[in-house]
């Protein structure tokens, strides 16, 4: 808490948000720390994908006021008891379903003067969330991978398996806590790894789209994600659509067209229907059209181009594009990464026609 920088006016840093009711940094008893307001608060965002049995472990101190200060995570609230020095409250987070989905939002309140002062919050998981599924799915994909490439050479399909496999462990390492789940994100970098496998024969050629397709994967850790409002627009269609309201804003009002997006409203409302929670879906759906995106971009330029190396040109350049990564890899909730891949599919398919000889 004492040390955290890089805050926005909003109250966002790298690992949390809503930030606000706390003093500038200082030092206690030879500890960094922050005095808090009458009210202060923090979300860690996404942190119920970090495990199961999450614990917070709160360092805080009375310095000046022994009185309680309460604290509240995600709605439940507690008296925490405070003296002159330093001292580690450790407190269960509740995993009842919030408003805040799977973030922690944590919320100190007093009237002690001067306030109390807090120097870390750590959130703890008993048992690492995901890690049995994901091997799972890493197992499933080097079996699938060695079916699919039975007929390539030994020594290829050996270093491709290599290749796949340090990559998932990697990944499965390096992953910390964002809209997807580590299970969603081991499932995306599967399938790419199976239609690799199955359309791209050059090693070189699949080795470095694979590289590009987990670059996509990656962003989220990178850069983070983001949701357009107007993506709750089409969530709402379809939320009341599904709900026997039709397609309305409000239900029992009129039938006006306020969604710019016919099939991803539709697409959004089969989701709900099945009990899926439609910001996560729409962001699984982007991450995986963009990979797809990726990979439609390298076959239409090896049938522009047959033979030639710079085949992968294409897809570098979409790779790197801000606008693509933007409404894509990083999310949006809008069908703009839908509408990319369809335009380039129906390029292609108005292309085809013109490269075929006489029948």
């Amino acid at each position: 808490m004492g040390q955290e920088q890089g805050l926005n006016a909003y109250g966002q840093g790298e690992h949390l948000y809503n930030f606000f009711g706390w003093g500038n940094p200082g030092t206690e008893q030879g500890q960094s720390a922050r005095r808090m307001q009458p009210r202060a608060s923090l979300m860690l965002p996404h942190a119920m994908h970090l495990g199961d049995q999450l614990t917070l472990a709160i360092t805080m101190c009375g310095c000046g006021s022994t009185e309680p200060v309460r604290l509240g995570i995600n709605g439940h609230w507690h008296e925490i008891a405070l003296t002159e020095t330093w001292q580690t409250t450790r407190l269960s987070v509740p995993t009842t379903p919030t408003m805040y989905e799977r973030s922690i939002y944590i919320e100190w309140q007093s009237k002690a003067a001067p306030r109390p002062l807090v120097h870390a919050v750590v959130l703890e998981a008993h048992r690492a969330h995901g890690w049995l599924s994901s091997a799972l799915v890493a197992a499933l994909t080097i079996l699938g991978v060695l079916l699919l490439g039975r007929a390539q050479p030994f020594a290829h399909r050996l270093s491709w398996s290599l290749v796949l496999l340090v990559s998932l462990l990697l990944g499965s390492w390096w992953y910390a806590p964002q809209l997807l789940p580590p299970t969603a994100l081991m499932a995306l970098a599967a399938l790419a790894a199976l239609a690799l496998t199955a359309t791209v024969a050059p090693l070189w050629q699949r080795i470095c789209l694979w590289l590009l397709c987990l670059w996509l994967l990656a962003l989220p850790q990178l850069l983070g994600t983001w949701v357009l409002d107007d993506a709750f627009i089409s969530f709402r269609y379809a939320k009341n659509l599904i709900e026997g309201g039709g397609f309305t804003f409000n239900p029992g009002g009129e039938l006006v067209e306020g969604y710019t997006n016919f099939l991803w409203t539709i697409i959004m409302a089969a989701a709900l229907a099945v009990g899926l929670e439609p910001v996560m879906t729409a962001q699984w759906l982007c991450s995986g059209i963009a990979i797809t995106t990726l990979l439609v971009s390298y076959h239409l330029a090896r049938a522009w181009w047959p033979n030639r190396p710079w085949v992968l040109l294409p897809p570098l350049i979409l790779a790197f594009n801000p606008s693509f990564l933007l409404y894509t890899a990083r999310g949006s909730g809008m069908e703009t990464a839908l509408v990319t891949l369809l335009s380039l599919l129906a390029l292609w398919a108005l292309w085809r026609p013109s490269t075929r000889g006489p029948s």
